[in-house]
């Protein structure tokens, strides 16, 4: 029986914060169209339609699962899939935009990934104690040394998720780092103040 995974775009204001986003890009792309020299007229259009796929790219992404001892990581082109109980790497690794995530290669070589804790300003995402004690359990019997640091930090999670601890105080919390996202919107701000003049 699969036990589903949740992504992190899970909440509605992420899509409402995505639908502004788009809104403005369009607004900043018909700006472009129309005011802009002639050489610069495509530059417009063109940040609209990346945006707008991005968001696109995003909705067509398939949710990851886990599949008995497999994980399974899809995505809008391929299917990834690993299994935990033959896993010869594990780790836990930042994202840099918000995640802790669970990264796994079996012996076949293959490796998916999917975000346990996400956290940032737009979406909370924990996973359920539930699903974090089947990856712990399918664990058990993998190859890499790490694998039982790991079990012991997703058991902790767990835990302290199920005694009704929040995700932004729980023992994964440590590895989300928004770093990226407050690089993005400084350099995002510092463009806008720029174009004030």
């Amino acid at each position: 029986m699969a036990v589903s995974i949740r992504r992190p775009f899970v909440r509605r204001i992420p899509w409402l914060w995505a639908a502004i986003t788009l809104l403005a890009v369009a607004a900043v792309g018909t700006w472009g169209l129309v005011s802009q020299p002639a050489p610069y007229r495509w530059l417009g259009p063109a940040l609209t339609a990346l945006a707008l796929g991005a968001v696109v790219w995003i909705a067509l992404r398939g949710p990851s699962y886990l599949d008995g001892t497999v994980l399974v990581q899809r995505g809008p082109l391929r299917t990834h899939r690993s299994d935990l109980a033959r896993a010869t790497r594990v780790r836990l690794r930042p994202n840099m935009g918000g995640s802790a995530q669970l990264v796994v290669a079996d012996e076949t070589g293959a490796s998916a990934f999917a975000s346990l804790l996400t956290l940032d300003r737009y979406v909370t995402v924990a996973q359920p104690p539930e699903l974090l004690d089947a990856i712990g359990d399918a664990l058990v019997t993998a190859r890499d040394s790490s694998a039982a640091a790991i079990r012991k930090v997703l058991a902790m999670q767990a835990d302290h998720l199920r005694a009704g601890g929040s995700p932004g105080d729980s023992p994964l919390r440590p590895l989300t780092s928004t770093a990226l996202l407050r690089s993005a919107e400084a350099a995002g701000l510092v463009a806008l103040l720029g174009n004030l003049d």
